[in-house]
C-alpha cells in the first residue's frame, strides 16, 4: 500500500461520493447533505473544477446552487498543475470544512494534483475532518485505484478497463459512477476480476454514498450497487491465455436511499427501519 494511502482507522473526515447528475432543481438533497455537514453558511466552501472543460461554467453553476441553499463556496481550481498557485490553494484548503469537486474528466484531476501539494493538504485535511464531496469524475478520482476508462453496456474481459493510480481517499474500494444508467456492471466485474481484494461500488446518477470510517449510506433517488467479492468461489484471469473474464460466489447487494454497507463486516442495515 502506498503512504499516501489512508487507513480508515486515521480518518476522522467524510466523503460524499455522488454518481453524476444530482438533483439540481428539486429538493437537491444530496447537495444539500453536503452543506448541512459542511456547516450550513457558517461553513466555509471550495470548488474545485479542475475536472471540468468548462470550468467557468460550472463554477458558476455551482456557486449559484450553494448559494440557494445559504451557503457561499469559493472556486479554488486550477486546470493544471503547472498552472496557478498551488501553494495558495493548498493554504485554502487548510482553512476550509468542505470541498466539492465537480464533474468532468478524472485525468485532469489526477494529472493537475495528484502528486502536488494540494493532494497532500487534500489528505491531511480529510483525515482531520474536512468534508470532500465529488461527482461523477469528481468521485471517481478519489480511490487508491482508478477506472480511469472502459467499455459500458459489455461483458467483462480482461481489457474491458484502464485502471490508474487515483488520489488515495479510499483503500481497497472500486468506483464507477452514471451506473445503471450507462450499463456499467461489466466493467466493474472486470475490474473487482483485476482487483479482487476491492470493494465494487456503482452509483447511479442522482444517488450519492455518505463515507466515513467503512461505513457507507446511501442517499438520492438512485440506487447504489455493492460488488462484494470476498469469498469467491471462482475467477480465471490468472488462467493464462483467457480473455473473458468468469467470475463466481460475488455477492451483489442493491441499496436505495435509507440503506446502510458497512465494509469491514459485509453487512447491510437499512437505517431508516432502524429509528423508526
Amino acid at each position: 500500500m502506498s503512504n499516501h494511502i489512508l487507513e480508515d482507522t486515521d480518518v476522522r473526515g467524510t466523503l460524499i461520493i455522488v454518481g453524476g447528475h444530482e438533483d439540481k432543481d428539486g429538493d437537491k438533497d444530496i447537495l444539500s447533505r453536503f452543506v448541512s455537514l459542511a456547516g450550513d453558511a457558517d461553513g466555509k466552501i471550495v470548488l474545485m473544477t479542475t475536472a471540468s472543460q468548462k470550468p467557468e461554467a460550472a463554477r458558476r453553476e455551482y456557486v449559484d446552487l450553494f448559494a440557494q441553499l445559504g451557503a457561499k463556496a469559493e472556486n479554488i481550481s486550477t486546470c493544471d498543475g503547472r498552472e496557478g498557485d498551488l501553494d495558495h490553494i493548498a493554504n485554502c484548503i487548510d482553512a476550509v470544512h468542505g470541498v466539492f469537486f465537480v464533474g468532468g474528466e478524472p485525468v485532469r484531476i489526477l494529472h493537475a494534483l495528484r502528486e502536488s501539494v494540494v493532494a497532500e493538504a487534500l489528505r491531511e485535511r480529510y483525515k482531520n475532518g474536512l468534508i470532500i464531496a465529488g461527482t461523477s469524475a469528481g468521485a471517481l478520482m478519489m480511490p487508491e485505484v482508478v477506472i480511469m476508462d472502459g467499455e459500458s453496456r459489455t461483458h467483462p474481459t480482461e481489457d474491458t478497463i484502464k485502471p490508474g493510480p487515483g488520489m488515495g481517499l479510499l483503500r481497497n474500494l472500486l468506483l464507477d459512477v452514471h451506473f445503471a444508467e450507462r450499463g456499467r456492471c461489466g466493467r466493474m466485474l472486470a475490474a473487482i476480476a483485476k482487483f479482487p481484494d476491492c470493494v465494487g461500488i456503482g452509483i447511479d446518477e442522482d444517488a450519492a454514498l455518505i463515507y466515513h470510517k467503512g461505513c457507507c449510506d446511501v442517499i438520492g433517488t438512485g440506487s447504489v450497487f455493492v460488488f462484494d467479492p470476498s469469498s469467491p468461489d471462482f475467477q480465471n484471469l490468472s488462467h493464462e491465455n483467457e480473455s473473458d473474464i468468469a467470475l463466481a460466489g460475488v455477492k451483489l447487494h442493491v441499496l436505495p436511499s435509507g440503506f446502510r454497507f458497512r465494509i469491514e463486516s459485509g453487512t447491510v442495515q437499512n437505517v431508516h427501519r432502524c429509528a423508526a
